[in-house]
């Protein structure tokens, strides 16, 4: 393929990249091949069976999420300035979540979704690997999470 790239554009792979950058010229390269086996002319047929009311309405969704995402965008922003501004406050917050843990756990010793229920029991490890992303191996011999 070097050999091939060379004659074609008259250059070697890493003077290409040189000359055009590794972006350009990797698109050149898929444009090439993709004319070469038709799919630049299979698209535009795919495209052109689509009808405009439909391209249309996938242009008006791409506007859309487009919004929707530099909405989310400037609203984590904001989020983060709130959270720095309200620092002293997350103490307050975390002290009431230990008391409302530490009453559950001191009052509450049987129920749904405790390691009393056997449904809870049999499938909390499964969860816990669902929710963490982490083998259940990395687990064995923690004693707290």
């Amino acid at each position: 393929m070097p050999d091939f790239l060379e004659r074609r554009f008259g250059a070697s792979v890493p003077g290409l990249v040189e000359m055009v950058g590794m972006k350009k010229l990797v698109k050149t390269v898929i444009l090439f091949i993709s004319r070469i086996f038709g799919f630049e002319a299979w698209l535009r047929r795919v495209h052109a069976s689509i009808p405009k009311s439909a391209r249309k309405q996938i242009a008006e969704l791409r506007e859309r999420v487009e919004f929707l995402y530099y909405e989310n965008s400037d609203m984590r922003t904001a989020l983060r300035h709130l959270v720095a501004a309200n620092l002293h406050s997350i103490p307050k917050y975390a002290a009431e979540t230990y008391g409302s843990f530490d009453y559950q756990w001191g009052h509450i010793p049987e129920g749904q979704d405790l390691l009393t229920d056997p449904e809870f029991k049999a499938k909390v490890i499964e969860s816990i690997v669902t929710f963490s992303g982490f083998p259940a191996s990395w687990f064995r011999g923690k004693k707290v999470l």
